[in-house]
């Protein structure tokens, strides 16, 4: 039987706590990167600013000091009420 190599949820949160500390521009910088490509080439969203037509619509939830991850995406900046939200 092999053993499980995958990371244990204690460990997440401590990596997820570890990047939570840090500055703002660079938390936001990891966590860009586990957004998918369907959400940039589907709502025509700007890889480097977040934003459509100048107006950001993706969103990062994550304060300093905790565990915890939020990401939001509206599908434009009119429907900023209507987003899909990953915990």
């Amino acid at each position: 039987m092999r053993k499980s190599t995958r990371a244990t949820p204690d460990a997440w949160s401590a990596s997820l706590r570890s990047i939570n500390d840090l500055p703002y521009p660079q938390k936001e910088a990891i966590y860009r990167t586990l957004l998918p490509d369907w959400i940039f080439a589907g709502y025509g969203i700007d890889r480097e600013t977040l934003a459509v037509g100048g107006e950001r619509v993706v969103y990062f939830r994550c304060p300093a000091g905790s565990r915890s991850l939020r990401s939001t995406c509206a599908t434009s900046p009119a429907r900023r009420t209507r987003s899909a939200t990953c915990t």
